[in-house]
């Protein structure tokens, strides 16, 4: 499925290994290794970053995607707020 716009889910890798579930479409990617993963992203399509609260993290990430040249935005809010709004959801697979 062709998307408009990119969804990284950035919460912390603990915060991620002990949710449920994620945003339908979303990658995760570790926000430590921000550096590393965001050259696989396609500079033509803009990024939507939530992390767990639409704090700290995903503000973080958005703000040094958009200094590397990507159009980045973060969710305020973060992963309840998509939840709260009716975001489509999934549970994650589990390894």
């Amino acid at each position: 499925m062709a998307s408009y716009v990119q969804i990284i889910d950035v919460r912390a890798t603990a915060r991620y290994a002990q949710a449920a579930d994620c945003v339908a479409g979303a990658t995760w990617r570790d926000p430590v290794h921000l550096a590393e993963w965001s050259r696989e992203l396609d500079t033509s399509k803009p990024v939507l970053a939530y992390c767990v609260h639409g704090n700290a993290v995903s503000q973080s990430a958005a703000l040094a995607l958009r200094a590397l040249g990507l159009d980045a935005r973060f969710v305020a809010g973060g992963i309840d707020a998509c939840r709260a709004t009716g975001v489509t959801l999934k549970t994650k697979e589990r390894r």
